[in-house]
């Protein structure tokens, strides 16, 4: 009876063992290959580009023509309720900066965003933006 017992596990264990090596094989073999991607790495002169930024930033503020006023009627509900007006600014059929100024009530926070080529380039926040434009990159409180 042992013999019997022996040979039933001895045999139990060869079929497991068998049967897991092709679910491995049949796994391989429906395995997709693997692909390695290149991954190119662009390094960027980040001096250079802020260079170029803010060079782009003094040419369109020296060329600013008469805005595009945009006051809160037409605004939606929720955008109405913080910008009291727009300015937009369009420079050789390219718009070129937004400025948005709160209501006088509320904050004296302005933003303007700069673009080149439809692109917008940079974003500026002024905590007071009530004053001259074309400031100086030192004294503008939040560029990004």
């Amino acid at each position: 009876m042992k013999f019997f017992t022996l040979l039933f596990v001895v045999s139990f264990a060869i079929t497991s063992c068998s049967q897991n090596e092709n679910k491995n094989v049949e796994r391989e073999e429906t395995t997709e290959p693997i692909v390695q991607e290149k991954v190119e790495v662009v390094l960027l002169n980040i001096d250079s580009l802020v260079l170029e930024i803010n060079k782009t930033r003094a040419a369109i503020e020296s060329n600013l023509p008469e805005p595009i006023l945009i006051t809160n009627q037409n605004f939606r509900a929720k955008t109405k309720q913080k910008w009291q007006k727009i300015h937009f600014y369009v420079i050789d059929n390219q718009l070129s900066r937004i400025k948005t100024y709160p209501h006088e009530s509320v904050s004296k926070r302005t933003e303007e965003f700069y673009l080149k080529d439809g692109e917008l380039i940079l974003a500026v926040i002024e905590d007071d933006g009530s004053g001259e434009r074309g400031k100086l990159e030192e004294q503008i409180d939040k560029m990004y």
